[in-house]
């Protein structure tokens, strides 16, 4: 959901086995998220990870799948918004 507005989190949840945390809020369409800053998914037999293969389009508000990529090595620095650049 790459544009939540109005979020407010909710309680969290510590299990035994998993930890839970709620966010409410509405999603627009027309972000501009096109096939998103990270790789997500894998590109090829190989696994090699890249974008979503097509962009959210300017009616979508959200897009659900289920990847093999680890995320990326968090980092302390700013990064650039570079309009239209992931489209």
């Amino acid at each position: 959901m790459p544009w939540v507005t109005n979020g407010m989190l909710g309680d969290i949840e510590i299990g035994n086995e998993a930890v839970s945390r709620v966010l409410n809020g509405a999603t627009r369409a027309g972000g501009g998220w096109g096939r998103g800053p990270y790789n997500v998914m894998p590109t090829n037999a190989t696994g090699t990870p890249g974008p979503l293969l097509t962009p959210l389009g300017p009616t979508c508000h959200r897009r659900t799948l289920v990847t093999s990529v680890a995320p990326p090595e968090p980092v302390c620095n700013y990064a650039p918004v570079l309009c239209g650049a992931s489209a």
